[in-house]
């Protein structure tokens, strides 16, 4: 731009202004208002002076309001000369209240800070009078709407909205006002089913309402709780003044009484007006439970003493719930409750009169007493045991009496008492027949297996597969004059067990159960725990299973290696045991697995031997300098049942170099060996590690697998020296 007076320039330029939108209104005093207006001026940046050369030092823009006298400058900073042109409308705001038009006009600035002449005007009208406006609803009273994300009762009045603005209306669905009142919205009044509505405020009062429907809870219940069911259940809605049918049904043993709550009645089903939240209980009384009277024992009316007979009966219930049984014998014995099927043998001889009692496993009030069945008893010899009667496990060491009853015996037999078990009757005792009724023995349970009976002692003429109690009167001709077995067959469990362990973990533990059946402890290796300690206590239950909690502990240093339960149950015969052990986490996961035997049923591996040594080194332990297997003792000088002693020492293939090994092992019921080597020395090597295999005693011969922590796998091969 020229350097020339303003007086003879002549700018023209053309302004374009135009509004984008209000943003807020700010309250000026109680009784005016006013917004600010937020605007945006756009213009045509002029190219050329007024002679029409090119325009070359534009410098910056300057805007302003001519509706006010004196004309307000807009900027108070100049305008950069890209602002308010077409390309970057230049924003500004103008405050106002009431009604009006406003008008503008830009002039440009050059480099010196000469200034152009007025653009062309350009202006703006306004009305920012607050307009009455409602958010309604229909029920009109209790619906809220949310008004520009504010939640409102309706009807709701703004006073603050004005010409052109807008606003966000959401009819908020469900909503309950109250407890089993709720409100589900249908449509705006311009047909909307939308939940949210946008509006512009127009410049007449208007309305805007939200349609809902009112809806009541209707809630039902059963008393008691087993009387039967109603339907619906629970908590159904439904709409203003709906009839809803509600029915009850009775459960097997009950019947509908009645409903109360909001409506009561009888009527089942009942039509209930939805005029309101409802509440309806359906009342049922119980039907009370009762047997029918037993049908008298049937059996024999004539029997004989010591001989046991069976007795039935039948009763049902009007509720159709089991039914249990109890026999009154007529000899101040009565049974337990149990089925409908029982067993009794008297031991005097006299008339008896035999009941028995159904009651219900429900409700134990419910019971019924059949007539009497007339039972004669003669006197018979006869012995009949009572303990054990089957389902016991007794441990070897503990005292458990022997019980049996007899009558009319020959006072001049011998009773002789034995047991089965392992394959052969045992004797217990013997002692002089006499006129008792009721005798006892307090046995000592036998360690096993028992040593079985001399030649030529007496042997009962009755063998059972299970173990089992027997007890008969000899007379002196060498005859039985009666005699008796258990019931059912009981178990006898050694308190010396070896285990194979499997499972996570390989190796073999040694369990001792001592005879106060409450406690066991023991010893084992592992390939993953090593050498170890096992204590803890246990309980016997049905059939012999076994349960407790133990700890594991390091066998040198007593740390604990793992706690949690032990499980298992010995085998029919208690030859055989299998047991579980578990750890505490939650859920408990498997340490290991055993099976195991009679300890006294293994046999022992102490042997010197001859071995041949293949692998990461080949050599020999020669028979004259022989490998040896004996008893493990620790400082004390106790021995460790099954845990052994191995070294010995020899050459390498070379003939020069030597080679030992010292280490120990447990020896399993499986013949299985799982153990670790502290020190084998090749030549001035030492290595550490641990060694598996089998070891047959009877055949003579080894096969153990090394393998070092340093990576070396060597096998030694061992054959049984002969004794000399």
């Amino acid at each position: 731009m020229e350097r020339m007076l303003v007086s003879i320039k002549n700018y023209r330029l053309q302004v374009f202004l135009a509004l984008l939108f209000f943003v807020c209104f700010s309250i000026l005093s109680q009784s005016a208002w006013g917004a600010t207006l937020n605007l945006d001026a756009t213009w045509t940046a002029p190219t050329t002076n007024s002679d029409g050369t090119a325009l070359k030092d534009l410098a910056s823009f300057n805007l302003y309001r001519t509706d006010v006298t004196p004309r307000v400058q807009i900027n108070t900073s100049p305008i950069s000369k890209t602002s308010g042109t077409t390309a970057s409308p230049y924003p500004f705001s103008v405050s106002v209240s009431g009604v009006g038009t406003l008008s503008f006009y830009a002039t440009a600035v050059d480099s010196d800070g000469n200034e152009s002449a007025p653009s062309a005007t350009a202006s703006f009208s306004y009305n920012v009078t607050p307009i009455t406006c409602t958010v309604a609803s229909n029920p009109s009273l209790g619906p809220q709407v949310t008004v520009d994300g504010i939640s409102y009762s309706t009807p709701y009045t703004p006073t603050t909205w004005t010409v052109g603005t807008q606003h966000t209306l959401v009819a908020t669905s469900p909503q309950s006002p109250t407890s089993g009142v709720r409100y589900i919205f249908t449509k705006w009044d311009n047909g909307s089913t939308s939940q949210t509505r946008t509006i512009t405020v127009p410049s007449t009062t208007t309305t805007y309402t939200a349609y809902f429907t009112t809806q009541y809870s209707l809630t039902t219940s059963v008393n008691p709780s087993t009387g039967g069911t109603v339907t619906p259940a629970g908590t159904t809605w439904y709409n203003s003044g709906k009839s809803v049918s509600v029915s009850a049904k009775a459960n097997f043993g009950a019947t509908f009484s009645n409903w109360s709550g909001n409506v009561s009645g009888k009527s089942s089903p009942m039509s209930l007006a939805m005029n309101g939240p409802m509440n309806e209980v359906a009342n049922f009384t119980e039907i009370p439970e009762e047997v029918s009277t037993p049908t008298t024992p049937k059996n024999v009316t004539n029997g004989f003493t010591g001989t046991s007979y069976t007795f039935s009966t039948k009763s049902t219930s009007n509720l159709r719930n089991p039914v249990v049984y109890q026999y009154s014998w007529g000899d101040g014995i009565t049974s337990d409750w149990g089925p409908a099927t029982q067993s009794h043998f008297w031991i005097n001889e006299d008339t008896y009169n035999v009941t028995v009692t159904a009651q219900s496993t429900v409700d134990a009030n419910a019971t019924a007493t059949s007539s009497a069945a007339t039972v004669t008893i003669q006197l018979k010899p006869f012995i009949h045991v009572t303990s054990p009667n089957g389902g016991e496990t007794w441990v070897v060491g503990a005292e458990h009496p022997i019980t049996w009853n007899s009558n009319d015996l020959d006072t001049t037999g011998t009773i002789y008492l034995y047991y089965w078990c392992a394959g052969a009757w045992h004797l217990i005792t013997s002692q002089p027949a006499n006129s008792s009724t009721s005798s006892s023995y307090n046995w000592t349970i036998p360690a096993m297996p028992p040593t079985p009976p001399a030649s030529g002692s007496l042997v009962p003429k009755s063998h059972m597969a299970w173990t089992s109690i027997y007890i008969g009167n000899m007379l002196t001709t060498g005859t039985w004059q009666c005699w008796d077995t258990n019931d059912k067959g009981f178990k006898i469990l050694d308190n010396g067990w070896a285990f194979t362990i499997s499972g996570p973990d390989k190796g073999g533990a040694t369990l001792f159960f001592n005879a106060d059946e409450s406690t066991f402890d023991g010893w084992g290796i592992s390939l993953i725990k090593g050498m170890f300690k096992i204590q803890g206590t246990y309980t016997l239950g049905a059939n012999g299973s076994i349960g407790g909690p133990y700890t594991l502990t390091d066998f040198e240093s007593g740390n604990v290696l793992v706690s949690g339960n032990i499980t298992g149950t010995p085998n029919s015969n208690a030859t055989t045991m299998t047991l579980t052990l578990k750890d505490s986490s939650s859920p408990p996961v498997a340490v290991f697995s055993m099976s195991g035997v009679w300890l006294s049923n293994l046999t022992t591996p102490e042997q010197d031997w001859s071995v041949q040594i293949s692998g990461s080194a080949k050599g020999t332990i020669s028979p004259s300098n022989p490998l040896t297997i004996e008893p493990y003792e620790d400082s004390n000088s106790v021995v460790y049942a099954n845990i052994f002693d191995v070294s010995g020492s020899g050459t390498l293939s070379d003939g020069n170099t030597p080679v030992s090994i010292e280490g120990y092992f447990f020896f399993t019921p499986s013949k299985n060996v799982y153990g670790f080597y502290d020190n084998l020395t090749i030549g001035g090597n030492s290595e550490t590690g641990y060694f598996l295999g089998t070891l047959n005693p009877s055949t003579g011969k080894f096969t153990f697998n090394l393998v070092s922590d340093n990576g070396h796998k060597y096998t030694f091969a061992g054959i049984k020296v002969a004794t000399q």
